[in-house]
């Protein structure tokens, strides 16, 4: 498995490291800024729904690519202020700023 929450979110930049079920559930977040277990829900569920459907686009590309898309691994989404990590199994991820913190680093952080 890759590094732990709590080794996360130290890492240079992120906000919050969390976990998330296939429902898009969170269950474990850690952060070092103000964020009340709502938001962390929320940012759960957003991600859990954006893995959902990179998994169904996955499987019908799979289909009609004769590829193997599947299953998901990760995704990483940057707009505004901040990055979106999600890696390993799919259900682990960070939220960093994006121009305090390395890509490359976090995406290797989340392998596993």
């Amino acid at each position: 498995m890759g590094l732990s929450l709590d080794e996360l979110v130290k890492l240079k930049g992120v906000t919050v490291a969390f976990e998330f079920n296939a429902i898009g559930e969170c269950t474990a977040y850690r952060t070092n800024i103000h964020l009340d277990p709502e938001m962390c829900a929320t940012i759960a569920d957003y991600c859990g729904l954006v893995t959902r459907t990179f998994g169904t686009l996955a499987d019908a590309f799979t289909g009609i690519s004769e590829q193997n898309w599947i299953p998901v691994r990760g995704w990483t989404y940057s707009g505004g202020d901040f990055t979106v990590v999600i890696g390993g199994s799919g259900y682990r991820g960070v939220f960093a700023e994006t121009d305090e913190a390395n890509l490359e680093e976090l995406v290797n952080a989340l392998r596993e």
